[in-house]
């Protein structure tokens, strides 16, 4: 879960650079409310879309890892 945490952050951190640049006076805001250049869809959805990928592989490795801990006893 951990990693997943840090590849979402990872992956914001990288679309902030892209959308607001690394200048000192554009924060997390301006990555939503000025942008000035947006991903297909938007930021937020992009941001979303990520996170439910993230969640939905989260949720795979648990299965198989539950499946085959069931599997052994």
């Amino acid at each position: 879960m951990l990693v997943a945490f840090f590849h979402f952050w990872t992956f914001a951190q990288t679309l902030q650079r892209y959308v607001s640049g690394w200048a000192a006076d554009r924060g997390w805001t301006d990555m939503f409310a000025n942008p000035s250049w947006q991903p297909p869809g938007g930021t937020s959805l992009s941001l979303a879309f990520f996170a439910v990928v993230l969640v939905s592989a989260l949720w795979l490795v648990w299965r198989g890892v539950t499946a085959e801990h069931r599997l052994a006893t």
